[in-house]
């Protein structure tokens, strides 16, 4: 399997592609092998840490993750987005929760990034603070699909029973 590094709304992350669906001049990991095409020694230590992933612990996911919030150099091109899937529930509500609240250095919009990952009852308690006029800058839209139904009923009532409401 070939691993294509992509963008996608200025966040990094890497994408299945097929041999046939090589472009020419782009850097690929190929996960079956040590070797990373036409990239840099910190892409191919990059590549080989996403290899890893699906096999570490959770602990050393988590380890990983806040290396990364932290900052620390020595894993400066890691993207923390590509390794949400992996980590634990709980560590990813910490992160979540850390977000909502501003105590995180991370960019506000990482938040969209991290809904997939996080619990139920994480998103249930984010859909409570809204409802109660908090976290009004999470643009709740973009959130519907990863909501149970209990939430989205309860947010289709607050919206019918806002008196502010835009026409």
């Amino acid at each position: 399997m070939r691993l294509k590094k992509v963008i996608i709304d200025g966040k990094e992350y890497f994408v299945r592609v097929d041999k046939d669906e090589c472009e020419k001049d782009a850097t690929y990991c190929n996960a079956s092998s040590d070797e990373c095409d036409e990239g840099e020694i910190k892409s191919k230590r990059v590549c080989r840490i996403m290899r890893m992933l699906p096999f570490l612990d959770d602990e050393e996911v988590a380890m990983l993750a806040k290396k990364i919030i932290e900052g620390d150099p020595d894993y400066e091109g890691i993207k923390l987005a590509a390794i949400f899937p992996f980590m634990d529930d709980d560590d990813c509500d910490e992160i979540f929760t850390d977000l909502l609240n501003g105590n995180s250095q991370l960019k506000p919009s990482t938040i969209y990034s991290l809904i997939p990952f996080v619990s139920e009852d994480a998103l249930s308690s984010l859909v409570d603070q809204y409802i109660k006029g908090k976290y009004q800058n999470v643009d709740i839209d973009k959130i519907y699909p990863f909501l149970d139904d209990d939430d989205i009923k309860r947010l289709f009532r607050y919206e019918l029973s806002r008196k502010d409401a835009e026409q």
